[in-house]
């Protein structure tokens, strides 16, 4: 396609129906998309602008599915297991600024100076906590005094027309404290109103091992699921491979 054809427009509230007539959200991602769910939130925001245009470049993850019921059992199993004091914590915006500004920290988590987030590629830099964090985003750390221990994980969720989807970002050292994050993940999940069938997408960085998260959702009663979609998450800096 030629680029010099593609026309960007503004996008108001009154667009909602125009934009969900581009394409049927039935037929984007096999019924996962997003847009529906998150479009008056997101044109809500004030540091938002919304533009609609011709876009080519598509998405490449690994998932795993699930009915809720089952969610709830093994969840109930699994904590039951678990040292109810658990080492990881849900944080805010404002200590994920600190330790995205924390050099200590940002050569560990960060070391390629970008944070991927529902999609969305941010420059890891603290004025770029507020646009990360969102009311359907959670940010979990686990042996934040440690940075070479520590892993970070950022969380998104959205009703699709398929579903519920779950969209786990980790980043650090993915080890056995995968599963702790699960579980404070999963105990917000879970209080939600939300449908029966559950996808959940986990992204990461070219060359990231996940022993660990696959080993930890089987046990909450995922099954990995083989469909991909597309080659890649597109950063305007810069290409990421996706490879999970």
């Amino acid at each position: 396609m030629d680029s010099s054809l593609i026309r960007c427009k503004r996008v108001t509230k009154e667009d909602y129906e125009k934009v969900m007539a581009i394409f049927p959200p039935l037929e984007i991602y096999n019924g996962g998309d997003y847009l529906p769910d998150y479009f008056h939130m997101l044109i809500d925001m004030p540091n938002n602008e919304m533009y609609a245009a011709v876009i080519g470049d598509t998405f490449d993850f690994r998932f795993y599915d699930t009915h809720k019921r089952t969610l709830q059992n093994k969840y109930s199993s699994v904590i039951r297991k678990e040292n109810p004091s658990l080492k990881s914590e849900s944080i805010d915006e404002k200590m994920l600024g600190e330790i995205i500004a924390s050099t200590d920290h940002k050569q560990y988590l960060f070391p390629e100076d970008e944070i991927v987030v529902d999609q969305v590629p941010y420059r890891a830099i603290k004025s770029n906590a507020p646009l990360i964090i969102s009311k359907r985003t959670t940010v979990v750390v686990s042996d934040l005094n440690c940075p070479q221990r520590t892993l970070l994980s950022i969380s998104n969720f959205w009703q699709a027309p398929i579903g519920m989807f779950f969209n786990f970002n980790a980043y650090g050292c993915l080890s056995e404290n995968t599963k702790e994050h699960l579980i404070l993940h999963f105990s917000k999940f879970l209080c939600r109103p939300m449908s029966e069938y559950i996808l959940f997408r986990g992204i990461s960085s070219q060359g990231t091992s996940w022993t660990f998260l696959d080993s930890a959702v089987e046990e909450f009663g995922f099954n990995r699921r083989t469909e991909l979609y597309g080659t890649g998450v597109t950063s305007v800096r810069r290409r990421i491979t996706s490879k999970l």
